[in-house]
Formats: structure tokens, sequence, C-alpha cells
């Protein structure tokens, strides 16, 4: 015959005080495993833990069906060797269990192992070092306007510049037409690398400049403004695209449009606008005269003009000594406030994968995590066949499960912390959006708050926007972030630690991972010929989980009611001492000798119970008190009565 488990009912619960679910005596519940030479209990899983009670004298089962799932509603059955997962291990004895996640750790240790050298590999610091020459080049790099102003591609904030931009800076980096010195100038003798982009970067195709337009009429002049404002350009979207000819329209792709397909480009997102791959381009020629004369055409025919909302410089380069290719985007975004918003990207990437040893080595490494992912995929599909349709039902349970964790604590704080966020953003973005660059939008503001948590706040540029308001928003910020919502969050863990600590204290003594490391480890060591130093461990081992055991008992005594005095009796009768516990035959003795036992009085009732009972006993107390200082309230009455009337016979 065997043990099984059974969910009880509210009426049982409500008549028993509670019993061990591995000992079978009266005590508080308690969820801890049997002390270690106690008869061992089957355990089945269902949905509470703290709802189980043994059953004894119920039918054999068959071997292959040990135990029914209440909760699943199906049958265990022996799962394959290599494909036992961890949530399939739940189900089974608590070694295998700890063994099933033993071995997904280490599993998962080498898959990330693999994971990080992949994604390492494929970043070095050429990465960096090309993008930061790349950067001056062609954003650091000073020119000259026809008014003779010197900028930057970050100074540029009208169209002129734009046009003053591609000729004396894009072009003349684009084909270099000297080598080492403007006094060696190129000639058919030299060899043709000595041309590259800063003599080691070779242009890939030929540049494009592409624009995307609106139509004239994408927004409404008011009918008072109508006689100043002839045209009307509003702002980029794709419905106020413009795809119509426009100016010189010839029967090319610089005047005509192209869709993202024809163009082969894709869309492109800024903070003003997500503009499409389509539009209006014009590539250049592989000589610089050649392009200097297309562009000083398209300067001449104005194509850029107040339709325009966005022009793209879009070319690739190549570097053979690192192996790496860098596409670079510099995009000039003409708003319609009027003037020009430089911008740029560059990405480097590594398009040639195995060239070198460790390239291979990286291939070997790209295998394992293919081999990885078809494993993992295997092991989540026979999951899905051993659970069947339960597979969805436990997955639906865990989350009910979180959902139910997290909203005392987790969630209501994160409701709270959100709510001041967003309530301080949009106040920032209100009153210093429109001078602040870091406040201009409600996203904006809620990244700012965000990155003052770490210390880095710009204190003096919302005091210059307002020195009055943006004072008081700073030091209200930290009042409320750093004095009350961090403190909330360090309660919430404190309070969380201290229900781990008091489960734990509860829970008794159970194998711990470490516990099966600590074997197999101490297999290892006999196997090498440490036996001697492989039984010190066990030894010590085995101590500890006496004195473990020990203690558990001694508290289980106590939560029973017992005292000190008579826990010690008890143990010096069964001789149990952290070095020898009792054998199972004792062990049954003392349990049915323990059950035999009636129940203490209102010390071993449960805390409401004891709870009630001071409750009671504290307003007998009150009354007693109450009824006595009547009393005495009479007796003094009586004497001052006896006082006055001495003190009128005197006088008399």
């Amino acid at each position: 015959m065997m043990a099984v488990l059974r969910k009880k009912n509210v009426y049982e619960e409500s008549q028993a005080l509670g019993k061990d679910e591995n000992v079978a005596f009266l005590l508080p519940q308690r969820t801890s495993p049997p002390p270690k030479e106690a008869p061992p209990r089957r355990w089945v899983k269902t949905h509470d833990l703290d709802d189980f009670e043994v059953i004894d004298d119920l039918p054999e089962e068959d071997k292959n069906t040990i135990r029914r799932l209440k909760y699943f509603d199906f049958r265990r059955k022996k799962p394959l060797k290599y494909l036992m997962t961890r949530e399939i291990s739940r189900y089974f004895d608590r070694e295998t269990y700890l063994k099933t996640s033993f071995k997904e750790m280490i599993l998962f240790i080498g898959f990330l192992i693999i994971l990080c050298l992949m994604s390492f590999s494929s970043a070095n610091p050429s990465m960096f070092y090309y993008s930061k020459v790349m950067t001056r080049l062609f954003v650091n790099t000073k020119f000259r306007t026809d008014l003779n102003q010197k900028l930057t591609l970050f100074e540029i904030n009208e169209i002129e510049h734009v046009w003053a931009y591609i000729l004396k800076v894009a072009l003349k980096n684009f084909y270099w037409e000297f080598w080492f010195s403007r006094f060696h100038q190129t000639s058919l003798v030299e060899p043709e690398d000595d041309t590259h982009i800063l003599y080691e970067n070779k242009l890939i195709g030929v540049p494009r400049i592409r624009q995307v337009r609106v139509r004239n009429d994408s927004c409404t002049v008011l009918p008072e403004f109508k006689n100043r404002f002839a045209a009307c350009y509003g702002t980029y979207n794709q419905a106020n695209e413009d795809k119509a000819p426009f100016g010189f329209q010839l029967p090319n792709t610089a005047w005509t449009y192209r869709s993202d397909s024809e163009v082969g480009s894709h869309t492109y997102s800024t903070d003003i606008a997500k503009y499409g791959g389509g539009g209006y381009y014009v590539d250049l020629n592989t000589t610089y005269r050649d392009s200097m004369s297309q562009i000083e055409e398209l300067q001449e025919y104005i194509w850029i003009n107040r339709g325009t909302r966005a022009v793209f410089i879009d070319f690739t380069t190549y570097n053979a000594n690192i192996n790496l290719f860098c596409m670079v985007k510099i995009i000039f975004e003409v708003l319609p406030t009027g003037g020009v918003l430089p911008s740029f990207d560059f990405s480097n990437q590594k398009l040639i994968s195995y060239v070198d040893a460790w390239d291979f080595v990286i291939l070997v490494f790209e295998i394992l995590f293919v081999v990885y992912f078809i494993f993992y995929t295997i092991e989540e599909f026979y999951e899905i066949t051993y659970f069947k349709w339960h597979y969805l039902t436990k997955f639906w349970n865990w989350i009910d499960l979180i959902i139910l964790v997290a909203s005392v604590d987790i969630l209501s704080f994160s409701i709270i912390i959100c709510t001041v966020f967003v309530g301080f953003a949009e106040y920032a973005h209100l009153k210093f959006g429109n001078q602040v660059n870091d406040w201009k939008s409600l996203p904006d503001s809620v990244f700012s708050l965000l990155r003052s948590i770490v210390g880095e706040f710009d204190y003096a540029a919302i005091e210059r926007s307002d020195p009055v308001f943006g004072p008081l928003f700073f030091f209200a910020f930290l009042f409320f972030i750093f004095f009350i919502l961090i403190n909330m969050y360090l309660a919430i863990i404190i309070d969380a630690y201290a229900n781990v600590r008091s489960e734990v204290k509860s829970g008794g003594v159970k194998t711990h991972l470490s516990d099966l490391i600590s074997r197999f480890f101490n297999t290892f060591l006999r196997k090498i010929g440490c036996k001697r130093y492989a039984e010190n461990r066990e030894r010590k081992a085995e101590a500890a989980y006496n004195k473990a055991v020990y203690q558990d008992i001694r508290q289980f005594f106590l939560r029973c009611g017992y005292t000190d005095k008579e826990i010690d009796i008890f143990f010096a009768k069964y001789e149990i001492t952290e070095e020898s516990l009792i054998n199972p035959e004792e062990m049954n003795k003392v349990i049915q000798k323990i059950q035999e036992t009636p129940i203490r009085g209102p010390v071993g009732a449960e805390i409401p119970d004891r709870i009630n009972i001071a409750i009671i006993r504290m307003k007998e107390r009150l009354l007693t008190l109450q009824n006595a200082l009547t009393d005495t309230d009479k007796k003094i009455k009586i004497i001052n009565n006896k006082l006055d009337s001495f003190y009128q016979q005197s006088a008399k």
C-alpha cells in the first residue's frame, strides 16, 4: 500500500489544527520534508502545497502511473531521460528536480557563453576608430560659404549652406585627387590605391543624393493671410508626400518620383518625422569633375526648394585592412518653420565574415548555437507532447501566479512611480519644453527624469529657463523620488526578505542544489583517490544535517506549545542529540505516542485562538479593575461624608 495526497475540503480544515504532511501528527501547517530516517512519503503536486494531507491505505496503481495530478488532471508518465525538463521534473522527487535543474543550468551557461562570444565577435575597437575618423572627415571639417562664413556640418542652418557643404566637403572627400600632399598631384603612373578616401577606404559604387518632398496644398492658410501667403508646405507624412514631377522635368530620376522599391531604399526615422524610402534622387559620377557638373546643374535649377523636407546623402566605404564596411547617411531636414536641421548616421558592419582563424572559431560557435536552438526547440515540443493541452493551462497558471504575487506590492509601487514620473515629466515639458532641448517632448522629459536618477541632470538649463519654478521643480522631484519612492522600494525589498526568511525558518530541512553538487564532488574525489578527504567532507555534511534536523524538531515542539524543559526531557528520554538521531522504528513509536497525547490547552491552539483568549482575559481583568474602582469611589464618598459630619460636630 502506498500514500497519496488529496486536497482537504473546507470542513476538514476548520476541524483540524493542521496535520503535518510528513510525520502525520498534529501541528501547525508546514511543508518541510520528513526527517532523514523517517518512512518516506510519496508526493504529488497540485496548485497549493499548503492544502495537502496524507491518506493511507489506497489501492496500488500501475507503476507507470503512480500518481494522479489532480490539478492538471492527467497521469504522470516516465519521460525520456535526455528530454527531461525542469517543468516535467517538478512532478517527481526533489533529487530528480535538482539534478534536472543543475543540468539545465550547465547547458544554459554554455549557451550563454556561446551567445556572448558570437555577440562580442561582431564588434571590435576598430569599428569605433573607423567611425571616429569618418566623423572627423565628413562632420567636423570646416568649409566656407558664399558669404565667407566658416561652418561645420552641425552649423548648417539654410539651404545655401547645404549646397556649399556638398560642393566643398562631400565631393572633395569622395574623390581624392592627390597623394600624401597637394603638391604631389595624381598622375597615371601612380597606383589607384593612393586615391582612396584617407588613402585606405575604397568608395563602393557611387554616392547618391535623395530628397523627399511635400505638396503645395499640404496645409491650410487662414483667409486673413491668403493675400500674403500664396503657397503652403506642411509637415512631412505619407499623405502629404509629393510624387509629381517638378522643376526642370527632364526624364531622369532627379526630377521624377521613384518608389522605394525602385530606389532600393527604406524608411528612415528622425526626431522630426518618419521619411519614406522613395523620392527624387541622383547618382553621382565616378569622377570629381562630372559629379561637380551634376551638382551645379541641380543647384542652378533649384532642386532643393520650399517643398523639400529632407535631403539624404548615402554612400558606403570599405577598408580592406580591417575588413569593415562603413555605411554613411547624412541628413538635412528642411523644417516647415524655416531653416535646416542636419544629422548623420554611421554604421560599421563586417559583411565578409570568415577570413582569419578566429573567424572560423566563431563559425564553430555559430554551429553550436544552431545545435542549441534545435535542442531547445525539440525540448519544448517534447514538453508540449508530454503535457498535451495542459501545457497551455500550466503556462497561464504561472501568469496568474505572477499577477497575484506582483499585484500587492510591485504593481502598486509601479503605478505610483509611473504616475509621479508622468506628472513631473508633463509639467517639465509644459514649463521648460519651449526653451530646453531635454524637455522638448513628453518622451524626452521622461527619459531626462530617468537620467537624473543616476545623477545626469542639467540644473543650470531649467534655472535659466525659469529662475523661480526651475529650482522648485528640481527639489520637489528630488524629495518625492529619493526620499519617498526609493524608500518605498526599499521597504518592499525588506518586507520580501523578511517573508523569505520566515519561510526558510519554518520550511525545515530540505535538499538543496548545493547538497547535490557537494555529493557529486565527493564522488569525484573518491574516483581520483581522495577517499579520506571525501569521507571527512561527508561526515561534516552529515553532522550539519543532523544539527539542522535537531533544531527543526525543537522548533516543531515549540510551535506545538511545549516548553524548553519539556523538550529537553523528551530528547533525553529518547536519546535524541545533535550527533545521533533516532532510527525509524523509534520514530514510529514516538509518533504513535504523540498522537495518543491529548491536545494541549490554549498554548497549543492556533494563533487566532490565542489572540481571542488573550482578549477575553484582558476584558475580564478590565471589568474587575472597573468594579474595584467603583467600590473604591463609594468608600471614598462614605469617608468624606463622615469627615463632614465630624467637622460639623466639632464646630458646634
